[in-house]
């Protein structure tokens, strides 16, 4: 497995989480309204493993 494959899951789990959202009957409010350090945390995680995957080389397979 390529390092950019094995970095696919990690970086769309923490980008996904930084936005995550909860609904109750009150309305859709975000999920680190009360830590959004947290929210910062996992966004520059996130950005990180995007980099190091766009970064990372891909093997091409072979042409036939």
């Amino acid at each position: 497995m390529t390092r950019h494959r094995k970095l696919l899951v990690p970086a769309l789990s923490l980008s996904l989480l930084a936005v995550a959202f909860t609904f109750d009957p009150r309305g859709i409010h975000w999920f680190w309204s009360a830590q959004p350090g947290v929210a910062v945390a996992l966004a520059v995680g996130g950005a990180i493993c995007w980099g190091l995957m766009l970064l990372s080389p891909r093997k091409r397979k072979p042409a036939g």
